[in-house]
């Protein structure tokens, strides 16, 4: 803001304006007089007038430096509002983060082995799977197993119908509880057992799992934190070596937070990867299959 000069006339000027009146016809003493009178009225006039005009200038910045000053107020509340909302975004963050932890998380693998034991006149062979189901508590706290579905399945291929440098797309087992993917295997689920813990199962799960024959497991009961639980099971199945194998766990788990789930563990493998049985080979040893394919999901 640039400052507004008043008008003024200083001393030497007023001095020859009255000089030249003093020369003038009309200069004489009462004039004189008058004139130095009003010379000083306007030297008064002119300083009120200045001071009159610095002060409004004053007034002026003194508005404008308090409304720049109100900003700044409000712009370091809204920049402490910021970091207050900030803080205690970050601290439900962890909350939540340790929460998680506390109520309890598993991870989930496994291993599984398919042998070829015997052949049969219409060129389908006698396989044994065998797939064990491993669950390690990675929280802080103890979680329980009060159920688990294990569901075996034979899946036809179109490998018979295949000519060279033609391929088709493989789909996973699904569980009873899932819908089938799509894809060009026809899966058939042909075995279905089921551990269970009733008295830590809701009635809903009740329900879904009570067509189901029971088995003995090792996967129930409390986990601890750190320890890791395994159960393995075994089946047995005639099909071609075209064919696929796969087998689909489903498990609730009983945490601080209540009962969650259900969460799936997937397996499959195509027949014709199989070990012989010693019987059936001259020399070498059984090998596993890494499972492969999991998931988990609510």
């Amino acid at each position: 803001m640039t400052p507004r000069r008043p008008f003024t006339l200083t001393r030497g000027e007023l001095a020859a304006i009255i000089s030249r009146l003093d020369r003038s016809r009309a200069g004489g003493a009462a004039t004189g007089s008058f004139l130095e009178n009003l010379s000083k009225l306007l030297q008064v006039l002119a300083i009120v007038g200045g001071g009159a005009w610095v002060l409004l200038d004053y007034f002026e910045f003194k508005k404008t430096n308090n409304e720049l000053t109100n900003k700044q107020l409000e712009l370091a509340l809204k920049t402490a509002e910021l970091s207050q909302s900030s803080t205690m975004l970050n601290n439900q963050l962890n909350q939540l983060k340790l929460t998680r932890t506390v109520q309890g998380r598993l991870e989930v693998g496994g291993d599984s082995s398919v042998v070829r034991s015997a052949k049969f006149p219409d060129d389908t062979f006698l396989y044994r799977l065998q797939i064990t189901l491993k669950v390690k508590n990675i929280s802080d706290s103890t979680v329980s197993v009060p159920a688990v579905v294990t569901e075996q399945f034979i899946g036809k291929t179109p490998v018979a119908a295949l000519k060279s440098e033609q391929a088709f797309l493989v789909n996973v087992p699904s569980s009873w509880l899932r819908t089938p993917t799509l894809g060009s295997v026809e899966w058939s689920r042909v075995v279905a057992v089921v551990q269970r813990v009733p008295d830590q199962i809701d009635e809903e799960i009740e329900k879904q799992i009570a067509n189901f024959p029971l088995t003995p497991g090792g996967l129930l009961g409390e986990i601890r934190s750190g320890e890791l639980a395994n159960w393995t099971a075994s089946f047995v199945l005639k099909a071609r070596s075209e064919d696929m194998v796969g087998a689909v766990a489903t498990f609730w788990v009983q945490g601080e937070d209540g009962l969650r789930g259900p969460y799936t563990f997937t397996y499959y493998e195509i027949l014709s990867e199989a070990e012989d049985a010693h019987s059936l080979k001259t020399e070498g040893q059984l090998t596993g299959n890494q499972i492969s394919s999991p998931a988990a999901g609510r």
